[in-house]
């Protein structure tokens, strides 16, 4: 049987979504995000992040090849 043990309570699988969303909305308001941060954010992806890389590595190539 490898089935995982949950300890975690009912009362914190109720409260920890509603911390969550204080918390985020508090790191949002206040900009403590770091402005590259793409996970975990809304509008913001993995996809996102490539692109972002991407973006400054031809950059990068372009100024190297003058």
């Amino acid at each position: 049987n490898y089935r995982p043990i949950s300890l975690t309570s009912v009362s914190c699988k109720v409260i920890e979504p509603n911390v969550k969303d204080k918390l985020m909305d508090h790191f949002q308001s206040n900009y403590l995000f770091f402005e590259k941060q793409f996970e975990f954010l809304p509008g913001r992806s993995i996809v996102t992040q490539l692109l972002y890389f991407l973006n400054n590595v031809t950059k990068a190539m372009n100024l190297r090849k003058k």
